[in-house]
């Protein structure tokens, strides 16, 4: 399957992916899938010095583990997305991908920097 980002850049992605969104954001601003059924994933700025930008598995979406932007301690790193940008956060899109079953997210920056994470083992390259 061909997978593209908002620049029109294109790449392989061995396996079938049922939905893809595009996803704004600001360097305050923590994002739970949950609700648009993306199957616990959240995405998160690393840090202020940091220009990358961190996709973490959630072991719960709960309103406590999301309250006030917290990360709760079931939440692990699933990938880091580089960002070549001085000012990453100035007009920044990310698109991401999960298949039907939960089980895998890809996602692209716009430096076309693709970046893969399977649920089920971990694996970090598709």
């Amino acid at each position: 399957m061909i997978f593209s980002n908002i620049h029109g850049h294109t790449m392989n992605v061995p396996r079938p992916i049922s939905t893809i969104t595009d996803v704004h954001y600001s360097p305050i601003d923590y994002l739970d899938l949950q609700h648009r059924n993306y199957k616990d994933v959240i995405v998160s700025k690393a840090c202020a010095h940091d220009s990358n930008i961190q996709v973490w598995v959630m072991g719960s979406s709960t309103p406590e583990n999301l309250r006030d932007g917290q990360m709760s301690r079931s939440r692990r790193i699933a990938a880091t997305i580089p960002v070549a940008s001085q000012n990453p956060w100035a007009d920044l899109w990310i698109r991401f991908a999960v298949d039907p079953l939960g089980k895998y997210i890809v996602a692209s920056n716009t430096d076309s920097q693709l970046m893969f994470y399977d649920f089920t083992t971990g694996d970090k390259a598709p």
